[in-house]
């Protein structure tokens, strides 16, 4: 596989990138050509290792997704009415909700919205 296209600093050709916060002031910026060069090693990678590429849920799935949670949220509200229990039930919810189902989803490839669902359990 062949790109071409240029990795001049001074083009005109620069991508911001989920990295680009971390990275140094003169790697903010992502060359159009190296982009591309990610994106086609992710592909060939997903065809010659078998690794599954990441997949969305569809928009309708999502929000029954965060609906779901604030359903759990208002009845986990209604039960414990003692602030004491309420706290611990809500600090372990964190724990074991969170980094599980985040470890389980990203082990299966699929994106999951966790921020609005767990910030609906806890309003």
């Amino acid at each position: 596989m062949v790109l071409i296209g240029s990795t001049d600093p001074y083009a005109n050709e620069k991508f911001y990138t989920p990295y680009s916060y971390v990275e140094t002031i003169s790697q903010k910026q992502m060359s159009g050509v190296v982009l591309h060069a990610h994106q086609v090693s992710q592909i060939i990678r997903a065809v010659l290792d078998g690794r599954p590429l990441i997949t969305f849920w569809s928009w309708w799935v999502e929000w029954l997704w965060i609906f779901g949670w604030c359903g759990v949220g208002s009845a986990i509200g209604y039960c414990f009415r003692r602030v004491l229990l309420f706290v611990l039930f809500i600090g372990g919810n964190i724990i074991i909700r969170t980094y599980a189902k985040a470890l389980y989803m990203v082990s299966r490839s699929v994106k999951l919205a966790l921020t609005h669902p767990t910030n609906s359990v806890y309003a």
